[in-house]
This record gives C-alpha cells, sequence and structure tokens, in this order.
C-alpha cells in the first residue's frame, strides 16, 4: 500500500515538475529565422523556431535574398528582443514600433542589403536603438517618430519619410546618411541636439527646411572625417558647394555635450566648385573626441555637420588587455587602477552601462557581455584608456 502511494506520489510530482519546466521553458526568447525566398510572417512553417514570430519574446531575423510580406498588422518589439533585416520586410502599409519593456529595450538593424518597406508609422521608444547601414533602405508612408531616449542611426541616403517627422528632445538621430523628407513644413519637428541631414525634396537636392526650396544651401558636405596622426588628431571636409558662407568652427567634445571651439577658418563665401579643408588637433585628449563642422553664414545663422567619433591612444607601458570569451563575451585585465570606472558608449556617445552586464572577477580582471546590444561599435573607457569593440 505505502509502495504505491510512494508511486503516485512520484508520479504526480514529476508531471508537475515538467509542467513547471515546460513554462519556465516557453518564456525564453527564440532566434526566428525566415527560411522561404518570400513569404507571409504569420506563417508558421516559414520560420526556423517552427511558430510565428511573436516580438515581445522572439529576436526575429531576415537573410538577404528574403521577403517577408506583413500579412499580421502592426509588428512592436518589446523586452531586449531584435530585428535584424537583411534582406526585405514589407510592412504592407502597417506601423512598426521598437521600444523597451522593464526596462530592456528592443534594437534593429536594417543591413547594407536590407530594405524595411512601406511602414505607416515607425516609431523609436524608450531606450530603443538602431541602424541602418550605408546601402540599407526604409520607407515610411506617414510618421517617423523618435523619442523617450530611443536612438536611430542613419548612414544610409535612402531612408524616405513622407507626411510627418518628429525627431524629438528625448530621441536621437544620428550618422553620415540623409533622411529625406517630403511632408510639409509644419509636420517636421527635429529638437534634438543630434543632427542629420533632412532633405525635404523628394529628389534630394535640399537638405535644410526652408519653405522657399528654392533658396540655395549655405553648404553642401561632401565629405567629413577624422584621423590620428603623428601630430594629433586630423579633421578633414570638403564642400561641393557653398553660398554666403562666412567660416566654419571645428568643435571638440568629450562627453558629447560641451563643445569647444577650437579654430575657425575662413569660408569661400560663394563657390560652385569642390573645396578641401583640414585641421590638426595638437590638444586631443587620451580617449575619446568627438568632432563635429559648425557652418556660419554671412548673416551669423549656424548649421552642423554631423558628429564624427575619434579614440586616441595613450601610450604606456602599463595596459589593458581585451580578449574575448565567446561571441560577444569579453574579459578585460589590467592594474586594478586601469580598470577604474569602466564606462561603455555607443560611438554616437551615448553612455550604455545599464545596459551591460559588467562582472569584477578580480582586482585586475572583470568580464562583460554586449548581448544586449546591437550589432556595432562601441567604446570602453577608463580613467586611463579608450578601446574599441565591434559587434558583429
Amino acid at each position: 500500500m505505502n509502495q504505491t502511494l510512494t508511486k503516485k506520489c512520484t508520479v504526480r510530482l514529476y508531471a508537475t515538475f515538467l509542467l513547471a519546466l515546460f513554462s519556465i521553458s516557453s518564456t525564453f526568447a527564440d532566434d526566428c529565422t525566415f527560411t522561404k525566398n518570400a513569404g507571409n510572417w504569420g506563417k508558421a512553417s516559414n520560420w526556423s523556431c517552427g511558430h510565428v514570430p511573436d516580438p515581445s519574446v522572439d529576436n526575429v531575423i531576415i537573410p538577404a535574398g528574403s521577403e517577408v510580406n506583413n500579412n499580421v498588422g502592426d509588428i512592436v518589439f518589446t523586452g531586449g528582443t531584435t530585428l535584424t533585416i537583411n534582406g526585405t520586410l514589407d510592412m504592407k502599409g502597417n506601423k512598426l514600433e521598437m521600444k523597451g519593456s522593464g526596462g530592456d529595450a528592443s534594437t534593429f538593424f536594417v543591413a547594407s542589403t536590407g530594405d524595411l518597406k512601406d511602414a505607416s508609422e515607425f516609431f523609436i521608444l524608450e531606450d530603443a536603438q538602431g541602424t541602418v547601414a550605408s546601402g540599407g533602405s526604409i520607407t515610411v508612408l506617414e510618421h517617423l517618430k523618435v523619442d523617450d531616449n530611443g536612438a536611430f542611426e542613419v548612414n544610409s541616403n535612402d531612408v524616405e519619410v513622407t507626411d510627418k517627422f518628429e525627431n524629438l528632445g528625448n530621441g536621437n538621430i544620428s550618422g553620415s546618411g540623409i533622411v529625406t523628407f517630403s511632408g510639409t513644413i509644419g509636420n517636421y519637428t527635429d529638437n534634438s541636439s543630434v543632427d542629420i541631414s533632412v532633405c525635404v525634396s523628394s529628389d534630394g537636392t535640399n537638405c535644410d527646411i526652408n519653405e522657399d526650396n528654392d533658396t540655395p544651401l549655405p553648404v553642401k558636405f561632401i565629405s567629413f572625417h577624422v584621423t590620428t596622426v603623428k601630430e594629433g588628431v586630423l579633421a578633414e571636409w570638403a564642400t561641393g558647394s557653398e553660398f554666403d558662407n562666412k567660416s566654419f568652427r571645428v568643435e571638440r567634445s568629450i562627453d558629447h555635450i560641451n563643445w569647444m571651439s577650437l579654430v575657425e577658418l575662413e569660408g569661400r563665401g560663394n563657390s560652385e566648385v569642390i573645396t578641401e579643408y583640414s585641421f590638426v588637433d595638437r590638444e586631443a585628449v587620451h580617449g575619446i573626441n568627438f568632432y563635429r563642422i559648425v557652418q556660419v553664414d554671412l548673416d551669423g545663422s549656424i548649421s552642423y555637420s554631423p558628429v564624427q567619433t575619434i579614440v586616441k591612444d595613450r601610450f604606456e607601458v602599463e595596459e589593458l588587455i581585451l580578449s574575448r570569451r565567446g561571441t560577444n563575451n569579453y574579459m578585460l585585465e589590467g592594474e586594478g587602477h586601469l580598470l577604474e570606472d569602466l564606462q561603455i558608449y555607443c560611438i554616437q556617445g551615448k553612455k550604455l552601462n545599464h545596459r551591460v552586464d559588467l562582472n569584477q572577477l578580480s582586482n585586475t580582471n572583470l568580464s562583460f557581455s554586449l548581448d544586449g546590444l546591437p550589432s556595432g561599435v562601441y567604446i570602453l573607457r577608463t580613467n586611463e584608456h579608450a578601446l574599441r569593440v565591434i559587434k558583429h
């Protein structure tokens, strides 16, 4: 009798354990990769995970050469999930929203072969971050909005917004690309301190927000980059044309907030030929340096170039050793004082420590993971050093 009771209790406990285990395991995110050349989002057999992706718990990957048609309506990514577009995601006039949930923000990446097509609205909110690479494409039919600490890095010249554009004070759009906005001036709002070129004409010929599109641009930048040289940091830029251009100021920052004017160079006034400029910053700080060009008109109005970032190394006997301990896991080794106050930044200068798990193993070793961040370049900064890390 006791043996029978023991067997029944054991079976019930085992079944309860399996049910609990299934409930726990079902909450973990799957990587859902689209496996067909073309097909619908809402068909389970089109995905490697075996079910229709739930963007609140699943990471979604669209390979190059694949085209996914959205037949499920609006799509909202939350809870730290990711959307990677190497192929085409046709939203079919529905809304795409990236946002945070419980402190975990969603991320997205549109690759050079990627195309986010015909989204009615595209919202990047609540610490969500994402990038469109050079060559990638995004088309928003009605409303692009970046706010609530959302960040959008645009490195492509093929991002189009038809009706309403909002880059609000708590969001940042940055990068070296161009957003083409063909809506009305009243629907354009850019309160961010980070600059990105925005064109108001559908053919991209006018990159200024003016009601009179016949007014020439003060300056057409065709390049701007910074490099380390023996003397310091070399800033070089070129213009394709200049109209009523008085001068250029080179500014540097170490925190992306406070800017120092380094030099002011005379502009060409009016010119239709390519003009090249350069300046060597001989007092760049060791670590992260942010640079921008301030263009000054004859009437005193100003505009800004995109921000460029560079790390100036400190050459010392003491050093930090960065080694990989997995796909996106790293070990940092060095003398204790060199590891003090480790900070992690994205390339635009935003501090990301709250999204990175730092584990101090000993006085001379600490480990960290970048799994919670999108692909891109990141900068580690201590009191005395700065290092670049690339997450693929």
